[in-house]
């Protein structure tokens, strides 16, 4: 684990709580007619939403680490091929793995729902709904807030996840 990432990470997902902007389902939500946002500064001035991952995509902690952000506000991680002059990149749940030094598994189920079969059904408006359950998380998907994924990153950086 990288912990002076983590420690970053846990910087970034505290500023999406301070501004009420997280949205686990989509790398970023926009509002119709806005373009995808690059930067952090520009995401938060236009009010959107992101989930970890496109947070992190975003931070200047990350983009002043290799980092960038794809047309659909995915993480890029540009990796030097050991023993080389080239690079490689990583994208997604793969990038938040390299940049935080965690196993892709760990990873992806910070940044997706995970592989748990399961799905709940929630009433919105009087309109029923399946939703992907994150065993990670112990909830929805669509239900995990930045308080949720902080509550991982401290267990993260106490060693309590492998």
């Amino acid at each position: 684990m990288n912990e002076a990432n983590v420690d970053k990470a846990i910087a970034i997902m505290l500023r999406a709580k301070k501004r009420g902007s997280v949205d686990m389902t989509q790398w970023q939500r926009l509002k119709p007619s806005q373009n995808l946002s690059t930067t952090e500064a520009e995401f938060h001035a236009c009010g959107n939403a992101a989930c970890f991952a496109g947070h992190i995509a975003l931070s200047p902690e990350f983009q002043d680490d290799k980092g960038t952000i794809d047309a659909c506000g995915m993480p890029i991680l540009c990796m030097p091929y050991p023993h080389t002059c080239g690079f490689y990149s990583v994208y997604g749940e793969e990038a938040v793995s390299e940049w935080l030094d965690i196993t892709r598994e760990l990873s992806r189920k910070f940044v997706y729902s995970d592989e748990d079969p399961r799905t709940i059904e929630v009433s919105e408006g009087g309109i029923s709904k399946q939703i992907s359950y994150s065993s990670f998380y112990g909830k929805g998907w669509v239900d995990v807030t930045a308080d949720d994924v902080l509550e991982k990153l401290y267990a993260l950086k106490r060693g309590e996840l492998a």
